[in-house]
C-alpha cells in the first residue's frame, strides 16, 4: 500500500469513510446522497476533503459514473475494515449493558419487504450484531411513524399532497413503472381492451388502502398531466400477491408495479394490455428519524434500501419480457 495510507490522519473522519464506502458501493454520487440523506455536493466535499487528507485521489469522476482509482481499491478495503472493527468496538461496549441496546424499527410494504429487503438482511444483521431489529411487513395500509417509534418507513405509493412529517427526513428516491396485465386465457375469453374507458366492461382486480377504506385507483399521464381511472372492481384485496395469482389464474386486468410481474411476464402466465396508453410511475419514499439522522445503523439501513431499489430498477429495464400478440378486437 501507498506509504502515504499505511495509517489514517487523524483529521479523518467516520464519517468521511462511510461516505467513501457508500460511493464506492453506489458508483454514483447522486445515489450515495440518497443514501445517506445528503446532497451530492456534501457528499462530495467530504470525498475531496478525504483525498485532500490522504494526498492521493480516490476516485475517477465522471458525468455518467464514479470509479475508483488504484489507491481508492485498497483504501475500499481497509475503511470497510475499520468501519466494520467500530461497529464490533461499539457493540462489545454496549452489549455489555442489555438496558442500553439500541434497537431499529423499520417498516416497508411486504412484496418489497419480503423480495427486496429480506435477502439483504443478513448481511446488514452481521454488521450490526448489537441491533435488536423490529422489521414490520405492511401491506396497503400506513403505520404511524410517531406512535409506533419507528426509524425507518419505505413507502410505496404515497400520494404527492401526503402532508410530510415534521420529525422525519422524507426522501423521493425512485418511481417504479407499472403495467397492466391479464392472462393469455382471460384475453382469449373476454377481448383485448382498446382503450382506458372499455376497462369499464371488463373484469378488474384492484387494490385497497386498508387505513383508509379506499380503491386504489389506476394512475395514467397523458401531455405530461396525471389522471386516475377507478374501473368497477369485481374483486379486491389488500394483497398484491393475492390478485396477481388471480390474474395469472385468469380472473381479469390488474394493475400492478413492474417488477413484480417479471417473472409471470416471462413466463408468458400473463401478458401486458393497453401499451399505447402511458401509465403513471408509482412513488417511492423513504423516512427516516431526524434525530437518528448519521447513525451508522441508520445510514447502512438506507443504503441497503438503495441497493434494492437499483436492483428493481436494473429488473424492470433488463427482463426480456415475452409479450404474446393478440389480434383480436374486443367484442
Amino acid at each position: 500500500m501507498n506509504a502515504k495510507m499505511t495509517k489514517l490522519h487523524p483529521s479523518l473522519d467516520i464519517r468521511a469513510l462511510t461516505a467513501f464506502v457508500t460511493v464506492a458501493h453506489q458508483t454514483s454520487f447522486k445515489r450515495a446522497a440518497v443514501a445517506m440523506c445528503m446532497s451530492p455536493s456534501a457528499i462530495s466535499k467530504l470525498i475531496s476533503r478525504l483525498e485532500l487528507n490522504l494526498g492521493v485521489q480516490l476516485m475517477n469522476r465522471s458525468p455518467r459514473a464514479v470509479s475508483l482509482t488504484a489507491e481508492g481499491i485498497r483504501l475500499l478495503g481497509e475503511a470497510e475494515r475499520l468501519l466494520l472493527q467500530v461497529e464490533r468496538t461499539r457493540s462489545a461496549v454496549v452489549g455489555k449493558d442489555q438496558q442500553h441496546r439500541r434497537k431499529l424499527r423499520v417498516a416497508c410494504p411486504i412484496h418489497f419487504g419480503r423480495h427486496e429487503i429480506v435477502p439483504k438482511l443478513p448481511a446488514y444483521i452481521k454488521q450490526f450484531p448489537s441491533i435488536e431489529i423490529e422489521f414490520q411487513l405492511l401491506r396497503n395500509g400506513r403505520v404511524d411513524l410517531d406512535s409506533e417509534h419507528i426509524d425507518i418507513a419505505l413507502r410505496v405509493g404515497g400520494d404527492k399532497d401526503d402532508e410530510p412529517d415534521i420529525n422525519f427526513i422524507t426522501s423521493e428516491v425512485a418511481a417504479f413503472e407499472t403495467v397492466l396485465c391479464a392472462a393469455p386465457n382471460y384475453l382469449e375469453a373476454f377481448g383485448v381492451p382498446s382503450t382506458i374507458a372499455s376497462l369499464d366492461s371488463h373484469r378488474t382486480l384492484g387494490g385497497i388502502h386498508e387505513d383508509r377504506d379506499e380503491m386504489i385507483p389506476w394512475n395514467f399521464r397523458s401531455g405530461g398531466q396525471y389522471y386516475s381511472h377507478t374501473p368497477r372492481f369485481d374483486f379486491v384485496s389488500n394483497s398484491i400477491e393475492v390478485l396477481l395469482d388471480l390474474a395469472i389464474s385468469g380472473c381479469g386486468i390488474l394493475h400492478l408495479p413492474k417488477y413484480l410481474s417479471v417473472p409471470a411476464l416471462q413466463q408468458g402466465r400473463i401478458v401486458t394490455v393497453l401499451e399505447h396508453e402511458p401509465l403513471a410511475p408509482i412513488r417511492v419514499q423513504v423516512m427516516h428519524s431526524r434525530t437518528r439522522s448519521g447513525e451508522p445503523e441508520i445510514i447502512a439501513f438506507l443504503e441497503l434500501i438503495s441497493q434494492a431499489i437499483s436492483h428493481v430498477r436494473l429488473l424492470s429495464r433488463s427482463a426480456k419480457i415475452r409479450q404474446d400478440t393478440f389480434n383480436e378486437s374486443e367484442d
